[in-house]
This record gives C-alpha cells, structure tokens and sequence, in this order.
C-alpha cells in the first residue's frame, strides 16, 4: 500500500450484550431497586387498607408495577453477576395493624413518589449504554408517566388534588429591558416585581411535596418505637413547618392561594404499621427528594430574594437528609451502595 494513500480505519463492532456494566447503570439500578423495594412493602399495607374503589384500584396497580419493578432489578443484577441490596421484607409490614393515614392522603402520597422515580429515572436513562438496561429505565419511564396521569386525573375528579394558580392572561409577549426585574436579594432594598408562572409553579410544587411529607413525618413520629427516630421526624416535621410558612407568605403577599391538604389525613393509631427501619429510610429519601426540588427551583427563578430563601431551605433540607442516614448507620439499617476501590488501602 502507498504510505501517501489514506487508510480506512475499519469500524469496531460490538456485542453492546456483552458490555460490562458501568458505574452510573449499577448506581442507578442500585437506587432503583431500593425504591421499588420501600414502595412495595408500604403500598402492600396501603393497598389492602383502601375501601375507595377507585383509590384501592390506583394503589393496587402501584403495587403491582413497583413488584414487576424490584423483580426486574433483581434479575438484571443477577444477568450482571452482581449482589442485589438486602433491602425490605414481610418483617417490616404488619398488615393488620390500623391505618395511620386515610386513603386519600396515600394516592397523593404515592402520585408524589411518581413525580420522584421519574425524576430519577431521567438521568438514568440517559447515563445507561446497555441495550437491556436502557429498555428497562425507558419502561419504567413510560409506565410512570401514564400511572402518574391516571392518578391525577382520580384526585381531581374526587375534588382531592389542588391545581396550580392560574395568572391573568398578559396581552401580548414582552421582552425584559429593566434589570429590576431580578429584583432584590432583601426586600428592604425596593419593591419586588410580582411573581413569574414558573416562580409561582415552583414554590407551588415545593408546598405541595413539603406539606405531603410533613405529614408522612408526623403520621409515623406517633407510631415508631425508637425515640430516636421519633426525634428525628419530629424536628423534619419542625423544619418543614416553618419553611412553609416562609413560602406560603411568599405566595400571599402576591394574592396567590397555598396548596392544602383538603382532609385530616391522619388517624389517631399509635400501632406501628411499618417497621422504624423503613420509615427512617423512607423519610431520608423522601427529604432528599425536597432538596432536588429546591436545586431545580434555584436554576430557573430570576428573582434574587428567591433564589437566596430557597438555597438557604435547601442547606436546611441537606442537614435533614444528612441527619437521617447517618441515625441510620448508627442503628445499622442503611444498606451499602455500590463503591469503587479505595486504592489508598489496597497499596497498604
């Protein structure tokens, strides 16, 4: 062949079956199986415990999917030769005991988990090289989605789910000119514009999701037996309280209505449903999941004061988050996500 004569670089096949898996596809599944997991064994008791046909047939079709789901995972992990997490069981369930919460509060529960395993599964999707795990995250995708959609149409159609404020039509687009309009980082400095459709639909959504778990933390803090999970629910629910006075006021001073809770969600059981195990790390994810919301908040609010309230919330969040696993690792119920080798120890 002549030196001068370009080569063809031949292409590389590959057997994309064959592909090891890489750290993001196990993380991600990893994560996935432990929600599926907590989902089922709470969904099983909810499940049962629904009389509302339309409700028992939502949590039903919850459970059935997050089932489906954890035995996925389970057999990718074994296709992969890698130890799946230990995870949750009938002993963290006892099905006969009294409801905590009524029926309508675990639909509006479960449609949030929705909105918080697809926010999970977006990435994941999207970080996934394997042919079979890339189907599996982009099922689940498309399962969550419609569920999700038929859970919200069954709320609103029971009068349950609030909708967002809706604002005055404008009459035509404009185009920002004043620099004003990010306002100010203390409202001592000057008025504040009124607030954007997306400023308003973000602390919306905030409420929605903080009151929802609140009162998840305060349902289980008269139930659990440790005294130290109870104090830790206690303080979240303290936390969040207070963080939703702080927004809702916010949204009042611009004569935009608060999201509420339309019943009493809570009974007066004191029998523990769910282990303490399972409810301590419900409630670290679920927080963690408030901490994501206020990041997503935070990249799209053009308004200083806002922007500075919610990164304050969500160094108070990530505290909460930080508290709950490590109360969790100092009883021994926090499972082990997968790690790469620590180098340092293996050259000593």
């Amino acid at each position: 062949m002549n030196d001068n004569q370009p080569s063809i670089q031949q292409p590389i096949h590959h057997n994309l079956a064959d592909l090891p898996p890489v750290s993001s596809e196990v993380g991600f599944l990893w994560n996935n199986y432990i929600a599926a997991n907590m989902s089922t064994c709470f969904l099983t008791k909810w499940a049962k415990e629904a009389t509302d046909p339309d409700i028992k047939e939502c949590l039903q079709m919850e459970l059935d999917a997050a089932a489906t789901a954890w035995k996925d995972i389970k057999i990718l992990f074994e296709s992969i030769d890698y130890p799946a997490p230990a995870g949750f069981g009938e002993q963290d369930i006892d099905i006969n005991a009294p409801a905590l919460f009524s029926q309508s509060f675990c639909l509006l529960f479960t449609r949030m988990m929705q909105r918080m395993l697809i926010q999970h599964l977006v990435p994941a999707v999207t970080s996934a090289y394997r042919g079979d795990f890339q189907d599996f995250f982009h099922n689940q995708i498309k399962t969550a989605a419609d569920r999700h959609r038929k859970y919200t149409e069954i709320l609103l159609a029971k009068g349950i789910l609030q909708r967002h404020p809706s604002i005055v039509r404008p009459e035509q687009a404009e185009i920002v000119h004043d620099k004003d309009f990010l306002g100010s980082y203390f409202s001592v400095f000057g008025e504040q514009r009124p607030l954007t459709a997306v400023e308003i639909g973000h602390i919306y959504s905030i409420m929605e999701i903080e009151q929802l778990i609140r009162t998840f933390y305060v349902g289980y803090s008269q139930a659990v037996k440790s005294d130290n999970v109870r104090q830790y629910l206690l303080k979240a629910g303290d936390t969040l309280e207070k963080q939703l006075d702080a927004l809702g006021r916010i949204l009042t001073e611009e004569d935009v209505p608060c999201p509420a809770i339309s019943e009493i969600p809570m009974t007066d059981s004191t029998t523990p449903g769910i282990s303490d195990r399972l409810v301590l790390n419900l409630a670290t994810a679920v927080t963690a999941f408030i901490a994501t919301s206020y990041g997503e908040a935070i990249s799209t609010v053009a308004r200083k004061d806002l922007g500075l309230t919610m990164m304050r919330f969500i160094t108070e969040i990530l505290s909460l988050a930080k508290n709950g696993a490590e109360l969790a690792i100092e009883l021994g119920w926090l499972d082990k996500s997968p790690q790469t080798a620590d180098r340092k120890e293996l050259t000593h």
